[in-house]
């Protein structure tokens, strides 16, 4: 058993756990569920050994456990899944996967690559992941590198023969694909079988209650409650969460096309993208979506569905300039803009939110004030604020208080955003976006690590994003969540448009039949 008493953290003024007790048991899923900054990432950096704490202990097996890195975490048995992948860009998924361990794969003071490479091929496949590990790790995409993340945690070790009796799951399923939660989910299940004790780190209830036996409930760095999962439901959860009860109507569909115009925002016409990473392999036409035709409309919200694989993302990339179109034209606000870059289209009021907020959306060693003045066109490269070529210190700090309370952001703004818990970095993405009204704006899972109650709030702001007549477009992995959003729905399959789905207010389509066009 892992027991924590009485753990105490502070970060500068402010308190990420006070005096929290719980124990973690094999052969049993406990869940940890919690707004953004409730203290549940900073309570696994704890027990793993990344942050010390101020107050408190552990115990292991009823021996005291105070382990002073993750490597020390890993020698007695402790592994994380990490809810930002923490791999190397430059380097082989194979090289990564087996990182700091290497001399279980020497002989002689000799390194065996082959070996490496062929145990990285098998524990990929048993997860269900069907990839070249040779190829670096920068060409794969985000739901990739954290289903490696999982990978690492879970059958590295026994390949290594390193002890492995407690994982802990952060976030685990919110950068990953509508088919690919089922697996890991059993794989939390297969792991609690075997006998390890498992933490689990989600804001997707449904989630937690179908894996987890226990749930504690943090909240402002207290531990709130404690229950079986079979004894409460979402709605409990929920309320203990936040305070207050969900709202019936949670994706504000009463509001749903009010802001909807005939006028034509995006258009796109037979959009085709290459698979770059095929170019010096034997299929170099090898497309990641093609023939892909369809219009935005002022004041739409429009959702684009798919697996993984689908296209979706890539089609995603190429609208907002981040990856080139190889076939085909589009146009914003009737401008051809086929070839633009993401900086042009910034300019012609365009804004793209990608899914790897860590490396793509955010400056880590930056703050939160920095982060937020990004994108604005009246900040220059270094994100001051000007006007009429005039520095506003304070009319930058009053922009920035505003859009911190306006998304409940739980940091200050001379925070850095490494030092903000992951749901709340996605709302310093989310922000920095909308606070300057683009007229089409391009998210990719939006509401990524973000609590329910923050999720209830970010789709009302969206909602008034579209009323001003600006047009979304959202590409989700949580299905209910683009059904509820959105007014039309695009459904890739294998880099095609296989369908287009009215979701309008009162044709809302069952989710069953949305997956089923999906397969």
């Amino acid at each position: 058993m892992l027991r924590i008493e009485g753990v105490t953290k502070r970060y500068d003024a402010q308190l990420a756990l006070d005096n929290v007790s719980l124990s973690l048991e094999p052969g049993k899923v406990t869940g940890l569920v919690g707004e953004n900054g409730a203290g549940k990432s900073t309570m696994l950096n704890v027990v793993c050994g990344i942050t010390r704490p101020d107050r408190g202990a552990m115990f292991l097996n009823d021996q005291r456990f105070d382990p002073h890195s993750y490597k020390a975490a890993n020698t007695l048995g402790i592994w994380r899944v990490f809810q930002e992948p923490a791999l190397i860009a430059g380097i082989p998924l194979y090289e990564n996967l087996f990182l700091g361990h290497e001399i279980a794969f020497t002989n002689r003071g000799i390194l065996s690559r082959t070996r490496m490479i062929r145990e990285a091929r098998r524990v990929v496949e048993e997860f269900g992941i069907h990839v070249d590990v040779t190829r670096l790790t920068s060409e794969f995409n985000y739901s990739i590198r954290q289903a490696a993340e999982a990978v690492k945690a879970t059958a590295v070790p026994d390949v290594l023969g390193l002890p492995r009796t407690f994982v802990l799951f952060d976030e685990p399923t919110a950068a990953l694909s509508h088919e690919e939660v089922p697996h890991l989910l059993g794989m939390v299940t297969e792991l609690a079988t075997r006998g390890l004790g498992v933490a689990f780190v989600s804001h997707r209830l449904k989630e937690v209650l179908e894996v987890c036996q226990d749930i504690v409930v943090l909240k402002d760095g207290e531990k709130v409650a404690q229950t079986n999962a079979g004894d409460t439901d979402e709605a409990t959860l929920h309320e203990l969460m936040v305070g207050r009860v969900r709202q019936a109507d949670f994706h504000a569909e009463d509001r749903q096309g009010s802001g909807m115009r005939e006028r034509i925002l995006l258009s796109v016409r037979g959009a085709g993208c290459r698979d770059r990473a095929q170019y010096n392999r034997a299929d170099a036409q090898k497309f990641l979506f093609r023939d892909v035709s369809f219009d935005l409309r002022q004041g739409e919200i429009l959702g684009i569905a798919g697996l993984l694989g689908s296209g979706k993302s890539s089609l995603a990339r190429s609208l907002a300039g981040a990856d080139r179109m190889d076939e085909g034209r589009m146009t914003l606000n009737d401008a051809g803009v086929s070839r633009a870059s993401t900086v042009k289209m910034k300019r012609k009021g365009l804004g793209y939110l990608s899914p790897d907020r860590h490396t793509d959306s955010l400056i880590q060693a930056d703050s939160v004030r920095f982060n937020l003045s990004l994108p604005s066109g009246d900040h220059d490269e270094y994100g001051f604020v000007y006007r009429g070529g005039v520095w506003k210190n304070r009319l930058e700090r009053s922009e920035t208080q505003a859009a911190i309370g306006k998304f409940d952001i739980r940091a200050t703004d001379g925070q850095k955003i490494s030092q903000v818990s992951g749901g709340n970095q996605q709302k310093v993405a989310l922000a920095k976006w909308i606070r300057r009204e683009p007229g089409v704006l391009i998210l990719e899972n939006p509401t990524a690590g973000v609590d329910v109650g923050a999720k209830g709030e970010i789709y009302g702001i969206l909602r008034d994003l579209a009323e001003t007549h600006a047009a979304i477009i959202i590409v989700s992995d949580d299905l209910p969540e683009l059904i509820g959003l959105s007014d039309r729905i695009l459904v890739m399959r294998s880099g095609r448009l296989v369908e287009t789905v009215d979701a309008s207010r009162d044709n809302k389509p069952d989710e069953a039949y949305v997956i089923g066009l999906m397969t």
